[in-house]
């Protein structure tokens, strides 16, 4: 009889190892998706807001400090891009561990979360380039 219980909790013991490992995987792909759908939202946002500004700088060129309205899209930029630039280093660590849990639950196929890497790789250059852009018109020698 104790050779029946030794092996039916040691099968127990595989199954909730299983499960858990299914646990950790699901929330690894689900926080995954989170941060996809997140940066996609945010920069969203950053265009309507950019993109509202800009269209009222150069509806009105005459306006004494209508440049200065351009810093707020300069700022977010910045902000924006530090974000993009800390997602991307980090999210490393997320990739090792859904590959380390692909190789322990045996998947053959799994989805490839390098595609958060380069829409972050993207999103921080044309983030970059609004925020070097806002600084030129903002604080440049030329005027309209």
């Amino acid at each position: 009889m104790s050779i029946g219980k030794n092996l039916e909790s040691g099968m127990n013991y595989d199954w909730k190892k299983q499960e858990f490992l299914w646990k950790q995987y699901s929330l690894w792909i689900d926080l995954y998706k989170f941060y996809l759908d997140s940066a996609f939202k945010a920069n969203a946002f950053f265009y309507a807001v950019t993109g509202s500004i800009i269209t009222f700088y150069f509806a009105n060129p005459n306006k004494q400090y209508i440049k200065y309205s351009l810093l707020l899209p300069a700022v977010m930029s910045g902000g924006f891009l530090y974000i993009a630039l800390y997602g991307i280093h980090t999210f490393e660590i997320a990739k090792k561990e859904v590959d380390l849990l692909a190789i322990q639950l045996t998947l053959k196929e799994y989805p490839d979360l390098n595609v958060l890497t380069i829409v972050l790789y993207v999103f921080a250059i044309i983030f970059l380039i609004v925020f070097i852009s806002m600084f030129i018109l903002v604080f440049g020698s030329f005027k309209q």
